[in-house]
C-alpha cells in the first residue's frame, strides 16, 4: 500500500512537472526568459486565466482523442479492406496485419497530436499575453480570433467587472 501511494504521488509530480515544462517552454520562446523565470511567469499566467486554460485544455484534449480514434479506426478499416481485396492468396487471418496497422496508426497519430496540442497551448498563451499587454484596439491577435474570444469570453469579463 505504501508503494502504491508513493507511485501515485510520483505520477502526480511527473504530470505537474511536464505541464509546467511545456508552458515554460512556450514562455521562453515568446519572451526569451530563462527557464526558471519562464516557469514562474507561465504559472502566474495560468493562475490568472485558470478558467480559459482549463476550458481550452479539456476541449483540446477531447478533440485530439477523438481525432486519434478516428485515424486509428479508418486506418484499420482501410488496411483490412485493401488487404482483403488485393491479396489473391489464401490468408489465415487478416487480424494480425490489421492490428499492426492500427498500432502504427496510433503511434503516428499520437506524435501529430502532441504537436497539435502544443500549438493549441501556444496560441492560447500568445492570445492571453497579447490581451494582458495591450489595449483591445492595439492587440496583435487576428480579427477572427478576437471576435471569437469576445463572443464567448464576454461572460468572463462581466464576472471580473
Amino acid at each position: 500500500a505504501f508503494f502504491c501511494c508513493c507511485q501515485c504521488c510520483l505520477w502526480c509530480l511527473d504530470k505537474c512537472i511536464r505541464f509546467i515544462n511545456k508552458n515554460a517552454y512556450i514562455q521562453t520562446a515568446l519572451f526569451s526568459y530563462g527557464f526558471f523565470t519562464a516557469c514562474v511567469k507561465s504559472f502566474q499566467l495560468i493562475l490568472r486565466n485558470v478558467g480559459r486554460v482549463t476550458a481550452v485544455t479539456v476541449v483540446g484534449e477531447f478533440v485530439i482523442k477523438v481525432m486519434q480514434l478516428v485515424i486509428v479506426g479508418v486506418s484499420g478499416a482501410l488496411a483490412y479492406f485493401l488487404m482483403d481485396y488485393y491479396i489473391e492468396e489464401e490468408v489465415n487471418s487478416l487480424l494480425v496485419p490489421t492490428a499492426l496497422t492500427m498500432v502504427l496508426a496510433w503511434y503516428i497519430s499520437t506524435k501529430f497530436a502532441e504537436i497539435f496540442g502544443m500549438s493549441i497551448l501556444t496560441i492560447l498563451q500568445c492570445f492571453i499575453a497579447d490581451e494582458e499587454m495591450f489595449d483591445p484596439s492595439q492587440m496583435y491577435a487576428h480579427g477572427e480570433l478576437r471576435d471569437y474570444i469576445d463572443t464567448f469570453g464576454g461572460e468572463r469579463r462581466a464576472l471580473i467587472n
